[in-house]
């Protein structure tokens, strides 16, 4: 089953399995970009060792998990801010989108 769309006054007939191909390609080009650039950004935010609130309350900030493509083919990585008074946040740094990314989209 194709896909039916018309570019510039032209009819197109596009394969379903073509079109899966060309994202498929052009997402794991991004993905292992992206990839690259949250590695560095979560080593980054691993050099900031602790913090100190307004308040005064301390925190410690240490890898949740690396990161990594999920089940969704989602890429995002995990922090945890553990506090001195024994709470925690957790953060999920992900990549949101590929904006005008034309290197890898073209």
């Amino acid at each position: 089953m194709g896909v039916r769309f018309e570019l510039q006054t032209k009819k197109c007939d596009i394969d379903g399995d073509e079109v899966r191909q060309v994202f498929g390609d052009a997402k794991a080009e991004t993905i292992e970009a992206g990839k690259e650039v949250l590695e560095h950004l979560f080593q980054a935010v691993l050099q900031v060792q602790s913090v100190t609130l307004k308040d005064g309350l301390h925190a410690t900030i240490t890898s949740y998990f690396e990161p990594r493509v999920d089940d969704e083919g989602e890429l995002h990585c995990g922090i945890d801010v553990n506090f001195s008074d024994g709470s925690h946040l957790e953060f999920t740094l992900a990549n949101t989108g590929w904006g005008a990314s034309r290197r890898y989209l073209g």
